[in-house]
């Protein structure tokens, strides 16, 4: 067996030809030795040549094909979530799913909730426990006495828990509301991070806006030097001459003594905020106007003190520093009892807080440490990811793997290679070589390497980060640059204690040296809001995050910051700017009464048929800073002067300082010109008026040559809206960027030859199929053509002329053909005859070659159809390109290839202002006559003539405050709306991909939605907390209307403490303005007649009298006329048209509607959006767009394959069959 098996590869010649072997002599075969040797030896030389150089080649092919990656893409169509998850499982990083829906709102899928301190839910706020601790003349104890601010502290306890709770709701409306931009189906995890990524942002934003609002109250009311009623701030004292009828009153800031250490501390309330333990103290009914400024608790007796409770200049600031130790005491509640006789019904039903109750903060947690995180004890948020599923609404999901090839790809690829490499081994062919897209992955590469490829390839380079989620601090750093004012000595103790010693004299209103410290106190108050606000929204723009699935390149990311900045910035500003405005209308409205001379004084007479003391308001009257006039700061806006100096009957006008009704528009009216080093006003300053005190120190003045943006001559209120920022440093590490998006993959393509292994393979795989093919097509067509030729040729030769019916001809040319057929076809044979051996002889060589020919031609078919039905029934994805696609075309491929098409942006954020346009209509009141300050003043012209003589509820006195407090909201709300809009439009919208106008309407309309209900609450929310925080604060007005002075003591030639009692008004139940500030009463003239005014009011301030007010007098030209008779002024320039009561039909609100519901819409009619498809495409401006779909396989596809496989199968049946027949046709004859 061995020797026959060796004998035969000796012998194998490939090479051989038939008529080299064999003759055919009278039907029978014979072997012949025609060959030459030589030339045998020759051929089976090149036989052995050949066949290692098949084996050779092929192996190469193998390993190379069973070695190379092959990257399988493939796609599903209409996932469930259950195939999505698995999936995921399986090829998490490259799955990807594009979105049906790309925005949808949080709602959809989240549920929120948040649990607040059970502090904001306890008895101690509700109105009986507040109403049990109320002491109508809670004033006439001490500033420390618990029994003084016991009620408003609750007051305020329960006002900051309902601020909190509405804030809370704002973030719950917030962030269901925030649409979740996921243009390609996010896992659950991201859902996630995302969500909580938005809430801590919404939260946090709110945080700070409500801490920075209640901060700069509590500055304006400390720096204002605003009394509170309780006498904790400012103690007032009447004192009465034994020889005259005169009284004069003076005023005292409290000044808080402790001793710790043997060393004493004083605070003084105007400065500091001061706090020492709440008790009851035993001095508190002393008529003393020492003990009472004077403030030394160990100098007297303390019946008990309250645990965590602490008493301070306002009943705010002392509950912001109070602890609830006492409140889980129900020992300590019961004590409280003895001092407050109303409580004892109350105890038996109240519930004490729960220690056991599980909570993030401790027992001795403060309630300004609760205001920080808005009370907030738990915030749960959860996640349906089906909903979210559902709302994404995938069409189909591609995800990719790369492999090695396997078995069964390696013996196709050897099959289709075969038969071409055994032909071009034999004959030299020229290569032709195509062009192939290449991807180049690099795996986490480093920033060196990552440079490296930007530099070649910008534009393709594309890399995953593996931190989507990096915080703005991490790789940022924004440092503000303050005006050199907010960092010198005038605002620190060094200068105001200084100040405080010139306020002894007696000098007039407008002396700088009377006026100096409330100035410095306010810029002071104003720095430090301004610090804090900048501090604190950038400490939150540092915590939030920027989400970037993908690294940004370097341009792009300072392009993205430098326009989050720019939003950051003007919405401190405007924040900053809304806060300040609504304390400055409320001020001037309300006309809080200041413990100095700014805006009104204490007119006390002698009462000598009561034997008591007459004591009332006078309106201050300073200079008017349009006219040499004087006037009122209730009455008139231009009130002030400039600060001046006088001294030895000369009188020195101080430059930049102005005098006007409150120390906060006194410093946002003047400029600091006066500070800088380029003057000697200073110098003189401190020479000569200040150097007296004998504690002089010196100051340096302010350098000029640190101004910025900013000069000498910018009015405070200038530096103010910049928040005293000159300038804004920032800087950016791309390098940190990098290092924290950590990319663990990039990748680019491009496109290039072929490798050389490739070209070989692809090119053997159609050669030879399409060599053989064409040797058995080509032949036979070549002879069908002769023949006919040769049969024509014949006819003309034989002149045959007789005509042949079309019919007849085809049925000769049939029968020809057909037996021309059967000819062939029986005779037809694929296979060389020496293929079956020398030993057989030629007849029996062509029956086997006819046989074997049959058995190929019907394996072939078998074979082949498989193949065809199987390459044509195969799917793929094809994927289209579309360049510099048109509006129209980029909408006709988005309608019909929804979900798979994908149009880049060469901008990925666009201001909305480009495509958007919002224009508002606002209240027809906001228009009128009645908000202008010609008509009020109008109105006004004698009223000071007349204003000793009417009572203190006449409406004369309220209406000016009315039409000023309409005219601000106005002002103010629509410059509020106009702020919110142009922040909102100058914001950046953020498209990586062009939206389909669908999904394009649908997220702006979101966004516009959000915009719409977010403006009115940020308004209303600010209004109503400073409202809530000056009514616990017990600040009284100068109009009387809420709280009114009582002498202790009116013996001649004594003085006495003045302390305060609540105005009750008397309607449907008694109502004290010291319980609530709404307190309300007809509006009315009552003199010379009494006739009331239609739909206005009047009550404990005239802010919310008003609020609760409508404006149905102003429809009504009968009540407008009551008004103009009633007052003093020129008839002809008050005449007003009524508001228009048709246009009622078209409007949003009824003549009946209050203020208050005005306010808390913003006045706004009408909302009008206009956004641009249009615009938007043209911004977007996307070069490209691709879709996928799947397709069969196509004509060119199939017979580029079949023609691949076709030589192989050819080779290998060949091969199979001629062994198999010719086995089977030796056995059949052996047994013959």
């Amino acid at each position: 067996m061995f020797n026959k098996f060796r004998q035969y590869l000796i012998e194998w010649n490939v090479f051989m030809s038939e008529d080299q072997n064999y003759n055919v002599n009278n039907g029978h075969s014979q072997q012949t030795t025609n060959t030459n040797p030589q030339l045998l030896q020759e051929q089976r030389i090149a036989t052995r040549v050949y066949v290692i150089s098949l084996t050779i080649s092929l192996f190469i092919l193998i390993m190379s094909t069973l070695l190379s990656w092959q990257k399988i893409i493939v796609t599903i169509h209409n996932p469930s979530l259950k195939t999505y998850q698995q999936l995921q499982d399986k090829y998490s990083a490259t799955l990807n799913c594009p979105c049906l829906i790309n925005t949808m709102p949080y709602k959809q899928f989240i549920i929120a909730e948040m649990t607040m301190h059970q502090i904001c839910s306890s008895d101690f706020i509700s109105k009986q426990w507040i109403h049990a601790l109320f002491i109508p003349d809670a004033s006439r104890y001490s500033a420390i006495d618990f029994r003084t601010t016991a009620s408003s502290q609750f007051e305020v306890l329960k006002t900051l828990c309902a601020l909190a709770r509405d804030n809370i709701f704002d973030v719950l409306f917030n962030l269901n509301d925030t649409q979740l931009l996921s243009s390609n189906l996010l896992r659950e995890n991201e859902i996630f991070i995302q969500t909580k990524i938005s809430s801590e942002r919404i939260l946090s934003d709110t945080t700070v806006r409500l801490n920075n609002a209640l901060k700069l109250i509590k500055l304006s009311t400390q720096s204002n030097v605003i009394s509170s009623a309780l006498n904790t701030n400012i103690v007032y004292s009447a004192s009465r001459f034994v020889n005259f009828q005169t009284y004069k009153y003076i005023s005292s800031y409290t000044g808080w003594h402790w001793t710790a250490n043997n060393q004493t501390t004083i605070c003084v309330c105007h400065i500091n905020t001061c706090t020492l333990p709440a008790g009851f103290y035993s001095f508190a009914d002393k008529n003393d106007f020492y003990l009472h400024t004077k403030l030394v608790p160990q100098e007297h007796d303390v019946s008990d003190l309250v645990p965590g409770f602490v008493g301070s200049c306002t009943p705010y600031e002392a509950v912001f520093q109070a602890k609830f130790i006492c409140l889980y005491d129900i020992k300590c509640i019961k004590t409280l009892a003895d001092y407050f006789p109303r409580l004892a019904q109350l105890i038996p039903t109240i519930k004490v807080l729960n220690a056991s109750i599980a909570s993030k903060y401790s027992r001795n947690v403060s309630v300004s440490q609760l205001v920080e995180e808005l009370f907030l004890e738990q915030r749960r948020i959860s996640i349906d990811y089906n909903h979210y599923y559902a709302a994404c609404a995938p069409k189909m999901c591609t995800y990719s793997y790369r492999k090695q090839a396997n078995f069964a790809y390696t013996i196709t690829m050897f099959i289709s290679v075969y038969s071409g490499l055994r032909t071009i081994l034999r004959f030299i062919v020229p290569l032709i070589v195509s062009e192939q897209t290449t991807s180049v992955i690099y795996d986490h590469p480093s920033y060196t390497i990552y440079k490296q490829l930007y530099m070649k390839y910008s534009d393709k380079l594309i890399c995953s980060c593996s931190e989507i989620t990096p915080n703005y601090g991490s790789f940022i750093n924004i440092t503000p640059i303050y005006h050199p004012v907010c960092s010198s000595a005038f605002i620190k103790p060094i200068w105001l204690n200084q100040l405080k010693l010139l306020r002894g004299g007696a000098f007039v209103m407008s002396d700088w040296r009377v006026m100096s410290l409330g100035y410095f106190q306010s810029l002071a108050a104003l720095c430090e809001l301004a610090h804090n606000t900048v501090n604190n929204d950038l400490q939150v723009f540092r915590t939030r995050t920027i989400v970037t699935t993908r690294l940004l390149k370097e341009g792009l990311l300072r392009s993205e910051i430098d326009n989050t900045l720019q939003h950051l910035i003007h919405s401190m500003q405007i924040e900053f700017e809304r806060v300040n405005n609504i304390l400055r209308l409320l001020f001037q409205v309300n006309q809080y009464f200041a413990g100095s001379t700014y805006n009104g004084q204490l007119h006390i007479t002698f009462q000598s048929d009561k034997e008591n003391l007459k004591i009332k308001f006078d309106f201050a009257r300073p200079g008017n800073i349009y006219e040499d006039t004087k006037c009122l700061c209730a009455l008139h806006l231009g009130c002030g002067e400039p600060m001046v100096i006088v001294h030895a009957a000369k009188r020195m006008t101080v430059p930049g300082f102005v005098w006007r009704c409150s120390a906060m528009d006194s410093i946002l009216s003047s400029t600091l010109q006066c500070l800088y080093s380029n003057t000697n006003c200073l110098q003189f300053i401190l020479l000569r008026y200040i150097n007296y005190t004998n504690v002089a120190v010196p100051v340096p003045p302010l350098n000029i040559s640190q101004l910025i943006r900013t000069s000498s001559n910018s009015t405070v209120s200038t530096l103010a809206d910049n928040l005293f920022v000159e300038e804004w440093k920032k800087s950016l590490s791309y390098v940190q960027y990098f290092n924290i998006c950590a990319p663990s993959i990039c990748w680019y393509t491009y496109v290039k030859r072929a490798n050389y292994l490739y070209v070989i393979r692809m090119f053997l795989t159609v050669y030879g199929g399409l060599t053989l093919a064409l040797s058995l097509l080509v032949p036979l067509m070549v002879k069908l053509v002769l023949q006919c030729r040769h049969q024509s040729v014949d006819k003309e030769n034989n002149n045959i002329v007789e005509r042949i019916s079309v019919s007849e001809r085809f049925r000769t040319f049939y029968q020809w053909l057909s037996q021309a057929l059967k000819t062939k076809l029986t005779d037809f044979t694929l296979f060389q005859t020496y293929s079956f051996g020398r030993h057989v002889d030629q007849i029996t060589r062509i029956q086997l070659d006819r046989l074997t020919t049959r058995l190929y031609i019907c394996c072939y078919a078998i074979g082949l159809t498989i193949l065809i039905l199987y390459t044509s029934f195969e799917q793929r994805t094809a994927t289209t390109e579309l360049h510099n696609p048109s509006l129209l075309g980029a909408q006709q491929l988005q309608t019909k290839q929804t979900g798979t098409v994908e149009c880049p942006c060469t901008r990925a954020s666009i201001p909305l202002n480009e495509f958007v346009n919002i224009e508002t209509r606002f209240h027809q009141i906001c228009t009128s006559a009645f908000v202008k300050d010609e008509w009020r003043e109008a109105l006004l012209v004698d009223f000071e003539n007349l204003s000793d003589f009417l009572r203190t509820n006449d409406y004369r006195h309220f209406l000016s405050a009315h039409l000023q407090f309409l005219s601000g909201l106005c002002y103010q709300a629509i410059k509020h709306v106009n702020d919110t809009l142009r922040s909102f439009t100058s914001t950046y919208f953020i498209t990586s991909r062009l939206l389909s106008q669908t999904s394009f309407n649908k997220q702006l309309s979101y966004l516009l939605y959000q915009t719409e209900a977010h403006i009115p609450t940020l308004f209303a929310r600010v209004l109503e907390s400073v409202q809530a925080i000056n009514h616990g604060n017990v600040l009284m007005t100068v109009y009387g209307s809420n709280y009114e002075f009582i002498a202790r003591n009116t013996r001649r030639g004594s003085s006495t403490v003045l302390y305060t009692l609540p105005i009750i008004y008397y309607g449907s139940e008694n109502c004290s303005c010291g319980l609530q500030s709404k307190c309300l009463s007809q509006a009315a003239f009552t003199w010379p007649d009494y006739a009331t005014v239609k739909g206005l009011l009047i009550g404990c301030l005239p802010s919310e009298s008003f609020l609760a007010s409508t404006l149905e007098c102003f429809f009504d030209i009968d009540c407008i006329n009551i008004i103009r008779s009633h007052m003093s002024g020129y008839i002809h320039r008050t005449l007003a048209v009524p508001l228009n009561t048709s246009s009622i039909t078209h409007s949003r609100y009824q003549i009946n509607t209050t203020v208050n519901d005005l306010v808390n819409k913003l006045f706004m009619e009408e909302w009008s959006t206009n956004i641009s498809y249009d615009r938007y495409f043209a911004k977007c401006a996307p070069n490209i767009c691709t879709y996928s779909y799947i397709e069969n396989a196509n004509p060119l596809h199939v017979a580029s394959t079949l023609l691949g496989l076709y030589g192989g199968l050819t080779v290998v049946l060949t091969f199979r069959e001629s062994n198999t027949k010719r086995t089977f046709i030796t056995v059949v004859l052996e047994e013959n």
